[in-house]
């Protein structure tokens, strides 16, 4: 047995060390919620600071931070957000994955019009209601009166909910075709529709992608693209009209724009 030589010996690679772009998701949610509220005794200015901080500047130090803050943030609010839907109008702001939020953006234009890839656009209303409850939390905290002289939440729940949540709904049926629906044949893409809602009007539009060419013709090249958005159908809302009478209203109007077309 003494005369046996030692097994053979194999050297193994290092085993990498996590870091916090290769955690997964879920350790990472549970990290920030421990950051966040890590003690039970903190008053209501720590926590509403330290959710701005997180809002303001945390979430863009990197991309998989910003998808990690923002499901913790969406979901920390979510129930405030509900709780402020106005009838007839139902919501589902919550995107199908975490990890496909809409871009961050400062643009309401962007965080509620269409076109693009489609994207879950009363995602990108509740993000903006989490930015501003974020902040006037915290400064209304720190100055007393500040958050009840901001209104926002009337722009939010009269306009900006109920134009996406109707919008969702249309790409929705358009996409799927379920069947309480007549189907509607479009000749362009249903995500280049967007949506202009006030209470008593429905305009849909299309985005068009157009050249531009330089005012100088010394050179043939084209010098990029750009959008216009052309009008489609305008429709009059009855006030406290059900978002299923407004979606198959929309639907009638784009079938009978397809038969102007075709005609």
């Amino acid at each position: 047995m003494d005369d046996l030589p030692p097994p053979a010996y194999t050297a193994l690679e290092p085993y990498p060390l996590p870091t916090l772009s290769t955690l997964p998701f879920s350790v990472l949610t549970l990290i920030i919620h421990h950051l966040v509220r890590s003690s039970s005794s903190r008053s209501k200015l720590d926590l509403a600071t330290s959710q701005q901080w997180l809002s303001k500047e945390a979430r863009l130090t990197s991309r998989m931070f910003y998808r990690v803050i923002q499901t913790y943030l969406r979901t920390l609010h979510l129930p405030s957000y509900l709780s402020h839907v106005r009838p007839p109008f139902s919501s589902s702001p919550l995107p199908s994955s975490p990890f496909a939020p809409p871009i961050p953006t400062t643009s309401i234009t962007a965080l509620v019009g269409g076109g693009g890839e489609y994207q879950q656009h009363e995602t990108g209303v509740l993000d903006l209601f989490v930015a501003a409850l974020v902040r006037e939390q915290a400064e209304g905290l720190e100055s007393e009166g500040f958050g009840e002289s901001m209104n926002w939440r009337e722009d939010v729940f009269t306009l900006y909910q109920p134009q996406a949540r109707l919008l969702d709904l249309l790409l929705q049926s358009l996409t799927h075709q379920p069947t309480q629906y007549t189907p509607v044949s479009l000749s362009f893409p249903p995500t280049t529709l967007s949506l202009r809602f006030t209470a008593r009007k429905l305009t849909l539009f299309r985005t068009i992608h157009v050249d531009v060419v330089p005012r100088t013709q010394s050179s043939s090249a084209a010098g990029g693209g750009a959008t216009r958005k052309r009008e489609l159908v305008t429709l009059t809302r009855e006030r406290g009209e059900k978002e299923e009478v407004s979606v198959d209203r929309m639907r009638e109007g784009l079938r009978a724009l397809r038969v102007l077309e075709e005609g």
